[in-house]
């Protein structure tokens, strides 16, 4: 590892394995270079799993928004519905509006 140029703190167990395998790799042993990829995060079949983790997560939140817009108009048309019914049977004052003040028209 000093003729490498690794400073002496840096000088593990874990480095002399990363050292050898880099060896190995230059050497033309493929198994170490594929260990080398994946222990640097390039292994091609991790980075889809992180791919497709993260087209679920936007898919999950495109649909959780449209879900919540599915319930804002829900809640709405049963808000209307209700007020309609309400005003048919003149339990409600049609000159008032929905929060129960009056309308513009009448000036407050």
């Amino acid at each position: 590892m000093e003729r490498l140029g690794i400073p002496e703190e840096e000088r593990t167990y874990r480095m002399a394995v990363v050292v050898a395998m880099l060896i190995q790799a230059l050497k033309g042993n493929v198994n170490a270079a594929c260990f080398i990829r994946d222990t640097i995060g390039e292994n091609p079949s991790d980075q889809l799993r992180r791919e497709k983790l993260k087209l679920s997560k936007a898919k999950f939140e495109y649909e959780k928004a449209g879900t919540e817009r599915e319930e804002a108009s829900l809640a709405e048309a049963i808000q209307a519905a209700y007020e309609a019914r309400m005003e048919r049977e003149g339990l409600v004052d049609p000159s008032r509006d929905a929060d129960g003040g009056h309308t513009e028209a009448e000036g407050a």
